[in-house]
Formats: structure tokens, C-alpha cells, sequence
């Protein structure tokens, strides 16, 4: 069975505030289980979930280029 880990941990693994996994929670914005009033967190889900919101690098001169040709 997966590691169900707590709010804290869950906190210190997205580098989110406990307030913030909290309201996250409540708007099922991000995968949990909850147990009676716990709210737990699969690890590999939460490595998984930060996988998928993970945005690469913007490149800036390329949106500078591209803002510039808009204006003309």
C-alpha cells in the first residue's frame, strides 16, 4: 500500500502552505484522501500531481519578438 503522508509533509514536498493544500483540498484541486477529519496525501500522487504542473522555461527574447511583430 502507498505511504499516506499528512499535511505537513505534504506541505514541505510542494513547498505549498498548509493553508493553501487546505483550500486545495476543499476545492478538489489536487488528489487526497480524506479519514474521517485527516486529510492524508498518497506521496507518489503528490510527486505525480507536481509532475503534471510542472511549466518549463519561457523564453523571453522569443516573446519580446513576438510582441513586437503584434504591434506593427
Amino acid at each position: 500500500m502507498a505511504e499516506l503522508v499528512g499535511i505537513d509533509r505534504a506541505a514541505r514536498l510542494t513547498g505549498l502552505a498548509k493553508g493553501t493544500l487546505y483550500n486545495m483540498v476543499s476545492a478538489a484541486r489536487i488528489p487526497h484522501v480524506k479519514l474521517g477529519r485527516r486529510v492524508l496525501f498518497r506521496e507518489a500522487e503528490l510527486e505525480a500531481w507536481i509532475d503534471q504542473h510542472r511549466r518549463g522555461p519561457v523564453v523571453l527574447s522569443s516573446f519580446a519578438d513576438q510582441r513586437r511583430s503584434e504591434r506593427r
